[in-house]
């Protein structure tokens, strides 16, 4: 009976090292899980930091650059001595024959080319126009003719016409006022419209304006 005594202790030492191990592997896995969670929202992190250094520098070199073409002048109007508001509103009116509904100055790069040019988007009832920084036509879209316009960020979307049998025309264009052409390309072309992961917070922080929702009443009459 006494010899049973240390092969029962032994045999409960065994059971508790046993449990130990296995307590200690089930940590380990929820310690590896967590560390992944922190490395996923370190990338999250670093990718918002870069999206927002990135935004910075478009502000900065499209208020001020010293090799844009376009003096602030140009874009001022004494209607820019009215509320905001009311600028905004007018902005939206057509003129003339083609019916501007905005224009915005951009940069602009075509395809997949890393090469990028200073240039201009303008917004028209009928389609879109991108001119480069000498006011030269590089193409217009007709309106019926864009397939979808992806909107990778608040400032840089991408426009596409296919085609069979040749290369798609593709222009990829970054602007400090995107988020102003964004909303008007909702109404214009809805259907065609494509919001990419980073710019989701267009959708969900967005509010219309008074002077917005005068445009999507004016363009759907």
């Amino acid at each position: 009976a006494d010899a049973s005594v240390p092969r029962t202790r032994g045999e409960e030492l065994t059971g508790l090292m046993a449990g130990s191990q296995k307590r200690l592997e089930d940590t380990a896995r929820v310690l590896h899980h967590q560390g992944q969670q922190l490395d996923s929202v370190m990338r999250g992190l670093d990718k918002m930091e870069s999206d927002l250094e990135v935004a910075d520098r478009l502000l900065t070199e499209l208020e001020s650059p010293a090799w844009w073409p376009f003096s602030s002048k140009l874009w001022k109007t004494p209607q820019e001595t009215k509320p905001r508001e009311d600028v905004s509103m007018t902005s939206c009116e057509p003129f003339g024959k083609e019916g501007i509904l905005i224009k915005i100055p951009a940069v602009i790069s075509h395809r997949t080319e890393s090469h990028v040019k200073p240039g201009r988007l303008t917004v028209l009832v009928s389609g879109l126009e991108i001119h480069d920084s000498s006011s030269l036509l590089m193409h217009r879209f007709e309106r019926e003719d864009v397939d979808d316009i992806k909107v990778h960020s608040p400032y840089e979307i991408s426009i596409r016409q296919r085609f069979i049998g040749k290369p798609d025309m593709a222009y990829r264009l970054i602007s400090a006022k995107m988020p102003e052409v964004i909303p008007i390309l909702e109404v214009q072309f809805s259907k065609k419209m494509e919001l990419l992961e980073d710019a989701f917070v267009l959708r969900s922080a967005r509010t219309s304006s008074p002077a917005e929702k005068s445009c999507s009443v004016w363009h759907a009459g």
